[in-house]
């Protein structure tokens, strides 16, 4: 029938445009993921070019001489050098230089870093004996340090005399202030079955850190036996004092603190984090007595400089409602820092009459400051505010953290705001470069002719324990130097991400704090700051001579929670009148930048599984077609499609995942490592964890903008060391995974069933294959005593109870 509406309603045809329209739609999928591949690939190449170019090829290595006497004389940039004769100067300089690296040497000693034999080594032979240290972290710290100094972008700070005073603000909600006595000994269960307590997270600690266990131990013998008992004596004295105890029980409460401030320094602890923060005002004191060599200081008028120099401020919003043990910790904070200053919000009920009236409410809201000076309550043992300021209403609008800083700013110090996290750490090397990273808000780079209002700096992921810590850490890393390094230039689209930046603070109170606090939709709270100040105008730099300490999750739930607190937040951030207005606004090549390093990143892990799921069932459809008839020719000609997919294009995808850490650890590490890590990772099975990752990172942006929804979610801190129940890992993943990796796996292994005659190449088995097995098994694989078979027993008697 020569019909066009006859042939247009024939099965074949209708079938054969079905598959036309799903080939198209599928290739503009790949398309889509495919831009996202060449992005990274171009920023690798460009941001390693820059890092080499920066900081040269890295290695452990002995430093010579010449270079040692170059890093002595780049001391100059950190203290300024009198007006002197040549011979003069160089006499300071060696002063300064031996004044400083003894402290350096002593700060690790008493970190546990060093034992006695390399410490005392490292005092007499200098950077020449850096590799035959045994600790790894002492090794890393002590060449960044080293290198650092080579950096061409390290500014004079003219000394820290005229430094601008700086203060570190900290929010803190529920983190541990100290591991409690509990954790050291047992598991409490809140994130795994409560019958498995196989592992004690001290019992780790000691395994893990021997040797900074056995330094801990050397140390604290060497100060009992010296001159430390009189001090450990008084501090017991005052504990039994506080806590109405006998001097014995006081005793053993201060070895057993003693044991969980040295856990506490090796977990995401606010103990740590302050314990490092305060390390600038060691610094500082070191500088200002350099500069000052010539005329004699007294240490009152030091600490008098200091406090109009350094503010650490910790926003502890929930101290009005802390348990005793809580303020137990407080205090400790307070004995061990005395300079620390602690911001919280105190709500209070209004007068019976003040009550009575609509106008006004029921509660009243303080900000309050508290120091180590204010009295102490022996009631409620709680401080009694030395300023108590009284708030307008309700000051938590959004979800916490972005209110608490800025109820906090009143009480900061000084023209700079440091952001540290509660997870973060401080070194002493790295606070004697403060007062160069204060200088860049005066003679900085001045991008588009004004000074940067945010200039942010790297971190180090120190929370690279096991498998799942090492993927994140090493994500972490290209992160904080490739990505940031290239979005800060040439595609200026580097905004704020929350640490350890540092932002002028009159800047941030003229665009409203230093975060944006609506519930929901500023979930994201951090990144606002840096979008408002370039709709304002001004700019954001990234240095990478400086750094801090950071930590991350380390279990997979609290990993991928993580994950899905971005990808949320990355939604609503989409629908704000900010990313609105930088849409309209910025060039084409900003404006790709600011895709691609946010939305875009998301949408791409998006696409990713998208085009997967896609080109596989056009492979099942078209074996169909073939196999009954319908299409002769449709299965073999899409296998065609699908093998040049899941071959060299896969294959290609795979090497660009892997290529900007490479290109990292070339300038980090070495050539040798950048080949050696990434080849680990693969191996311990970094590809399925990532390809899962991205399936939940996916499926979380589509659902929120379908369905919203989006809320702050904790997502823990602790070691993942203690193993989850299949109930729980099934109810969390069975719809954005485990359903769509059955589906993926029925589409290739019912596709030779229907068409025995369908062309597929091994490759689509070896890489089609690990994305469905990747979804289905990445939970069970990656959770701790995942072989045992007693675990896999109790996992099938949860699992048939639950259903139950």
């Amino acid at each position: 029938n020569d019909n066009p509406a006859h042939t247009y309603a024939q099965p074949g045809y209708m079938v054969k445009s079905m598959l036309s329209c799903m080939l198209w739609t599928v290739g503009g999928t790949v398309y889509v993921a495919d831009t996202w591949m060449w992005y990274q690939i171009t920023m690798t190449l460009w941001g390693g070019a820059a890092g080499l170019a920066m900081h040269g090829y890295g290695r452990m290595r002995f430093w010579r001489n010449t270079e040692v006497q170059q890093m002595q004389k780049s001391l100059a940039k950190l203290i300024p050098q009198e007006d002197i004769s040549k011979s003069s100067a160089e006499k300071s300089i060696k002063q300064r230089w031996s004044v400083l690296w003894e402290a350096v040497i002593e700060d690790m000693f008493e970190d546990d870093l060093l034992n006695g034999d390399e410490c005392r080594e490292l005092r007499t032979s200098g950077l020449s004996k850096i590799p035959l240290v045994h600790s790894a972290e002492a090794r890393r710290r002590l060449h960044f340090f080293a290198r650092s100094l080579f950096d061409p972008r390290l500014p004079h700070s003219g000394g820290p005399l005229r430094s601008p005073c700086v203060t570190v603000l900290i929010p803190h909600f529920k983190e541990n202030v100290l591991l409690p006595s509990t954790e050291l000994t047992h598991d409490d269960g809140s994130e795994t079955d409560q019958s498995d307590h196989r592992t004690s997270l001290m019992g780790f600690l000691i395994s893990y850190f021997n040797d900074e266990w056995s330094n801990f131990i050397e140390r604290t013998t060497y100060t009992s036996c010296n001159h430390g008992s009189r001090e450990s004596v008084s501090a017991a004295m005052r504990m039994a004092k506080s806590q109405g105890m006998d001097l014995e029980g006081a005793c053993r409460s201060y070895s057993s603190l003693q044991m969980r401030k040295w856990a506490s320094m090796r977990q995401q602890t606010l103990y740590r984090t302050i314990a490092g923060t305060m390390k600038n005002e060691k610094a500082l004191s070191l500088l200002l007595r350099g500069q000052l060599s010539s005329s004699s200081v007294s240490d009152s008028r030091i600490q008098a400089l200091l406090a109009c120099k350094h503010c650490c401020l910790v926003a502890l919003q929930q101290y009005d409602v802390m348990s005793r043990e809580q303020l137990a910790e407080v205090e400790v904070l307070l004995m061990d820092f005395p300079t620390l200053k602690i911001a919280y919000i105190e709500v209070t009920e209004c007068d019976k009459k003040k009550r009575s009236s609509n106008s006004h409410p029921a509660m009243r809201f303080f900000s309050c400051l508290i120091d180590s000076s204010c009295e102490l309550d022996p009631v409620t043992n709680k401080r009694k505010p030395r300023f108590r300021l009284e708030l307008p209403g309700t000051p938590i609008l959004g979800d916490g953290k972005a209110d608490n800083q800025n109820c906090a700013i009143v009480f900061s110090r000084g023209s700079v705001l440091q952001m540290i996290d509660a997870n973060q750490e401080g070194y002493l090397e790295e606070s004697l470069k403060i007062c160069c990273a204060l200088r860049e808000f005066e003679v900085g780079e001045r991008v588009f002719g004004t000074r940067p209002a945010v200039v942010g700096f790297r971190e180090h992921i120190f929370s690279g324990l096991g498998s799942l810590g090492e993927f994140a850490a090493s994500s972490e890393l290209v992160f904080g130097t490739l990505v940031q390094r290239t979005m800060a230039y040439p595609l200026y689209s580097r905004y704020h991400y929350g640490h350890p930046d540092m932002l002028d603070k009159s800047a941030m109170i003229a665009q409203g704090g230093v975060s944006k606090a609506t519930k929901g939709l500023n979930l994201s709270e951090d990144v606002f700051t840096g979008m408002a100040a370039v709709l304002r105008g001004q700019t954001v730099v990234h240095r990478e001579y400086y750094q801090v300490g950071k930590g991350r999750d380390m279990g997979f739930l609290s990993i991928l929670n993580f994950f899905v607190k971005l990808s949320k937040g990355t939604a609503r951030m989409t629908t704000t009148r900010q990313a609105h207005r930088l849409g309209v606004r910025l060039g084409l090549g900003r404006l790709l930048g600011f895709y691609y390093a946010h939305a875009g990143y998301y949408v791409g892990q998006l696409h990713w599984y998208h085009s997967t799921y896609g080109v596989l069932s056009l492979v099942f459809l078209g074996a169909i077609c073939e196999g009954t008839g319908l299409l002769p020719a449709a299965g073999n000609s899409v296998a065609v499609m699908a093998n040049l997919i899941y071959g060299p294009l896969f294959g290609l995808f795979l090497a660009s995942s892997l290529l900007p850490l490479s290109a990292v650890l070339i300038v980090e590490r070495g050539l040798l490592a950048s080949i050696l890590y990434p080849l680990r990772l693969v191996l311990s099975g970094s590809a399925s964890f990532f390809i899962f990752q991205s399936r939940c990172v996916g499926y979380q942006l589509s659902d929120e903008y379908a369905f919203g929804g989006a809320s702050y979610m904790a997502t823990g801190r602790g070691l993942g060391i203690h193993r989850q129940s299949f109930d729980k890992t099934f109810v969390a993943f069975a719809v954005p995974c485990f359903y769509p990796g059955l589906e993926l796996i029925g589409f290739l292994l019912l596709a030779p069933s229907a068409c025995p005659s369908l062309a597929l190449r091994p490759t689509i088995w070896a890489f089609g294959m690990l994305i469905p097995l990747s979804l289905l098994f990445s939970p069970s694989l990656f959770n701790p005593h995942c072989f045992e078979v007693s675990a896999i027993l109790t996992d099938m008697r949860l699992w048939f109870s639950w259903p139950a």
